[in-house]
């Protein structure tokens, strides 16, 4: 019994030093060694080419941002957008040459890549069109953080442009994030000169030229020297009948972000005019009364 398994011991070693002595050795070690050095001459090309590019893509959103007078937040999100897909396109390339450094077959790999990446599509869709959608609203420059816009039924300023979100916050302090998919029409208040309209009314008893002389005194003393002003104000005529009073409109173009506070203080000063010149106020409403 012992001599047979000494016999079975002696064969395996055998058969072990005659497959062990037929191993090529030398080509083996030309195969690490060759597939070592195609893997560290892979990797330094793929970090020189990132370098590369990545300084390239920065010095061309440099000269982007200069020439556009792109905001902040805007050149910052298009260049992280780009960077990642630069890197991530140049990861796969790398994972490619590796696996093809080693003999693998890597077209059943893409085959299924591409099968993943549908099915992932398909399940996305929605997280797909909102990155979308926000790429070409930062690249058409249709917003910038701090324009007053209204979205839908929510008018209020851009705190935020993200690539899936944009963030509202409307007048009373709530803020909206509204997905970028859902932002058909985006109207921009925040562009350009604004239109400042003010009505005032007369008294119908009072002198209608004393009234259009006095609004137009009041007019040009403000706008005098008016930095929020653009343009020269127009004092219309006679336009309509409100409330019991005559109605005279005053309109000019004025900074953005200003009209409203150009409207006011004219509207004031007007009155405050009309005041000092002891000319009548308008009529007021008369009060309703009820019938028992």
């Amino acid at each position: 019994m012992s001599e047979t398994f000494s016999n079975e011991v002696t064969n395996q070693i055998t058969r072990f030093n005659t497959t062990f002595n037929n191993i090529d050795w030398s080509n083996i070690i030309d195969t690490i060694i060759n597939g070592l050095l195609s893997l560290i001459f892979t990797v330094i090309i793929y970090y020189i080419v990132r370098a590369i590019g990545q300084r390239v893509i920065r010095k061309i959103f440099d000269s982007y941002s200069k020439r556009e007078n792109v905001s902040e937040n805007r050149s910052n999100t298009l260049l992280s957008l780009i960077e990642n897909a630069f890197r991530y396109i140049l990861m796969f390339i790398l994972s490619v040459s590796v696996l093809s450094t080693f003999n693998v077959d890597v077209r059943a790999i893409i085959a299924s890549a591409g099968i993943v990446g549908l099915a992932v599509a398909f399940g996305a869709q929605g997280l797909v069109s909102d990155v979308v959608t926000g790429f070409f609203i930062l690249l058409e420059r249709q917003l910038d953080v701090g324009d007053n816009i209204t979205v839908g039924e929510i008018k209020g300023t851009v705190e935020l442009l993200g690539l899936r979100t944009t963030q509202i916050r409307d007048l009373n302090g709530t803020i909206h994030f509204i997905p970028n998919r859902e932002i058909m029409v985006v109207s921009n208040h925040s562009r350009g000169n604004m239109l400042a309209l003010v009505r005032i009314q007369i008294n119908p008893n009072e002198d209608i030229d004393k009234a259009l002389a006095a609004i137009e005194e009041t007019t040009r003393e403000y706008t005098r020297n008016n930095a929020n002003i653009v343009d020269t104000p127009v004092v219309s005529g006679i336009v309509g009948y409100e409330q019991g009073n005559f109605v005279v409109t005053i309109s000019t173009n004025t900074v953005n972000g200003s009209q409203f506070v150009v409207s006011n203080e004219l509207y004031q000063k007007v009155y405050q005019n009309f005041q000092a010149k002891k000319l009548l106020m308008p009529l007021s409403i008369a009060p309703t009364t009820e019938t028992k």
